[in-house]
């Protein structure tokens, strides 16, 4: 009787556990989704001017877009992914989206889009400061 019972015992664990990677990986692709239609939006009001942004801006939004590429990779390996905000992003910036992002890439994108907008802050507040009145 009592192997019967740990039998079921373990078979409701590994529902458990496929349950709770299967949420884990669905709310990754929402995160990654959601991060990459935020990139869209601010590349979008650039006016479709990839070319016109400075270098170390145009630099960070390439460093999200692998670091998004390289989440997907290590949580879902060879299974395809294909998030269309995320493609689009990758082909605005003209980048090579076939091949698979290295170990360079282990950065957190959230921080590297406070680097933008903190940037930005501190140079609107630098030209406020110095306009003439």
């Amino acid at each position: 009787m009592a192997s019967t019972e740990d039998e079921v015992k373990d078979s409701i664990n590994i529902i458990m556990e496929v349950v709770y990677e299967e949420r884990k990986k669905e709310k990754l692709k929402h995160d990654v989704d959601y991060m990459s239609q935020l990139l869209w939006s601010l590349l979008a009001k650039c006016n479709g001017r990839p070319k016109s942004l400075p270098e170390k801006i145009k630099q960070h939004f390439k460093d999200i877009y692998w670091s998004l590429r390289l989440h997907l990779e290590f949580h879902f390996g060879g299974d395809a992914v294909d998030l269309e905000n995320l493609r689009k992003v990758g082909e605005y910036l003209e980048l090579d989206t076939g091949r698979q992002p290295g170990v360079e890439c282990a950065i957190d994108p959230g921080s590297k889009l406070l680097e933008i907008v903190s940037k930005g802050k501190t140079n609107s507040l630098i030209k406020a400061e110095v306009a003439p009145r």
